[in-house]
């Protein structure tokens, strides 16, 4: 064995000297170049900077529109930020997602707020008598007996907004009679429940003098109102000197608190 001899061909299999590089018998290459390999480790890191780049350019284009398809109320997927029919209230706190006027319902009644007339509460309308005065202290009619007037009240109220006439009244109410006299103050009142989005209601206030079983007709009030609905009706009437008066008014209010 040769002294110093370390290294073996792998082509011829001579043994060599450790230090030395190419085979002393064939020529071959006794062991890799350490720039070998330096080509296929640069056409590595060319590959992954050309793949890094990529991924940051297609992040630079997809990123600003993914947040405008999310932010956007129109194409957003999100509840929380789309917005279907474009009321400035998201999905997700709109009560009617098709319906651009409204978008909450406080009361569950399943009209909402914009339209309903207690948007906290069901609505309910009173009709009320404020005051009446009779022709001057006298009893009317044919069966005048000479005593002050026995006066009640009837009140009819229609929901169905139709300008027909004759207006046919769904509900009506009569009061007590007020025998013998004058003047009646908060004589009558009549509470009706209506829809929550009512537009319109028809009244009419007839006043009767009772005169001994029998009953005569002293006046006939007809009105319609729309929403708000609240306000005061005053109704004089008489030759020249007006001698009877009725005032009334509506009001609207909530059925916790309306009294009949």
């Amino acid at each position: 064995m040769v002294e110093g001899i370390g290294m073996k061909c792998q082509k011829c299999e001579r043994e060599n000297a450790e230090a030395v590089e190419f085979c002393a018998q064939c020529g071959s290459r006794l062991r890799d170049s350490p720039l070998k390999d330096a080509p296929k480790e640069h056409m590595k890191s060319s590959k992954r900077l050309v793949v890094i780049v990529a991924l940051v350019l297609v992040a630079t284009v997809l990123a600003p529109t993914f947040v405008y398809i999310y932010m956007s109320p129109e194409y957003s997927w999100d509840a929380a930020v789309n917005d279907s029919d474009g009321d400035g209230f998201a999905d997700a706190k709109d009560a009617f997602l098709e319906n651009s006027l409204e978008w909450s319902d406080s009361d569950s009644d399943g009209i909402g707020d914009n339209a309903d007339l207690l948007p906290y509460h069901n609505a309910v309308v009173v009709v009320s008598i404020d005051l009446y005065i009779g022709d001057e202290a006298s009893d009317t009619g044919e069966n005048e007996d000479g005593t002050l007037g026995d006066y009640y009240f009837v009140i009819g109220i229609s929901t169905d907004g139709d300008d027909m006439l004759p207006i046919e009244y769904e509900q009506t109410e009569q009061s007590d009679v007020f025998y013998e006299t004058e003047k009646i103050i908060d004589g009558f009142a009549m509470v009706l429940d209506v829809n929550d989005d009512q537009g319109r209601i028809d009244f009419s206030i007839d006043v009767f003098d009772d005169d001994s079983g029998t009953s005569e007709l002293i006046t006939h009030h007809e009105r319609h109102f729309t929403h708000p609905f609240t306000r005061s009706y005053v109704v004089a009437w008489g030759v020249d000197d007006p001698t009877c008066f009725l005032v009334f008014s509506v009001t609207l209010t909530s059925d916790l608190v309306a009294q009949p």
